[in-house]
């Protein structure tokens, strides 16, 4: 199992039956949200295809805690897999101590990995030595 961050943005949203496309105030707001990536104007000319805010969203949905969505906390067994955990210390938007909390869902074993100047996005700032690191996990 893997464990890191994706650089999926919401650029538009749908109010009753419209869609609403960034422009303007909504598209520098965008810009600061992702702290101005030297590809977000590539982002934000992708993400205004239509099904882009579904895909967005839905990563998103997938990843809220259970317990959000029912009143009594569920009881989920331990990953037993061997487990890589990454994270960029670059990253505005998760923390260090949340991905370091996650060795205690974990009971096979735990391999915890920092990347030193990536942002949220590490994939696209450090390419090369996340594939390293996900690769050198994948054959060990």
């Amino acid at each position: 199992m893997l464990s890191c961050a994706v650089p999926i943005v919401m650029t538009s949203y749908r109010l009753s039956t419209r869609t609403v496309r960034p422009q303007g105030v909504k598209c520098k707001l965008f810009r600061d949200l992702v702290r101005h990536h030297p590809e977000v104007e590539q982002w934000i000319k992708d993400l205004q295809r239509p099904g882009a805010l579904t895909a967005a969203l839905n990563w998103y949905r997938a990843n809220v805690a259970p317990e959000m969505w029912h009143a009594e906390r569920w009881v989920l067994p331990n990953v037993q897999a061997p487990t890589l955990g990454i994270w960029s210390s670059g990253d505005a938007f998760l923390t260090e101590a949340q991905m370091l909390r996650s060795a205690a869902c974990v009971s096979g074993v735990w391999r915890y990995e920092r990347l030193e100047g990536a942002s949220h996005w590490m994939q696209l700032d450090q390419p090369e030595r996340l594939n390293s690191l996900i690769l050198s996990f994948l054959v060990s």
